[in-house]
């Protein structure tokens, strides 16, 4: 489970332990914040990580609601595990897409290690796409296939 997904189901917990109060009591409860109702339910269904400011702002409602709350731990822990999901958004944002050129090698290269046995027969990508199509009008995917090399194993 990714630090993010430990923060949405932290946040669902507390709110539990705060009897369930609806969107519009927390969004009351906030209104002071500058936090509208749409980022508060973005706060728990989301996939985009919310600023820490929002998620304290919950961490102190929900908390002083339930029941033996204690809100500045809870706002020290999930700090923490948001502080994590954060730097786990930052690392795969700076990996960045990749190039069309970068994606169609890795593809080739995984087809290679998928489709090139040794232990299979070869056969010929065109012969394969013509045997797979029953007749000699290749698919764009067949072409794509006979394209990969003049060889092709079949598993």
């Amino acid at each position: 489970m990714g630090a993010h997904q430990e923060l949405n189901t932290a946040l669902h917990r507390l709110h539990l332990l705060a009897g369930r109060p609806s969107l519009a009591e927390i969004a009351q409860a906030l209104k002071g914040a500058g936090i509208s109702r749409s980022t508060i339910h973005d706060a728990f269904c989301s996939q985009r990580l919310p600023k820490w400011k929002v998620i304290d702002a919950l961490v102190e409602v929900l908390s002083s609601q339930a029941p033996g709350g204690r809100p500045e731990e809870d706002q020290k822990v999930l700090y923490e595990v948001w502080l994590r999901a954060a730097e786990e958004s930052d690392e795969q944002h700076n990996q960045g897409p990749q190039t069309a050129r970068e994606r169609k090698a890795e593809t080739h290269e995984l087809l290679q290690r998928a489709l090139l046995s040794q232990e299979i027969p070869q056969i010929n990508g065109l012969e394969l796409a013509s045997a797979v199509t029953g007749n000699d009008h290749l698919s764009g995917a067949a072409r794509s296939l006979a394209r990969l090399g003049a060889t092709t194993h079949i598993g």
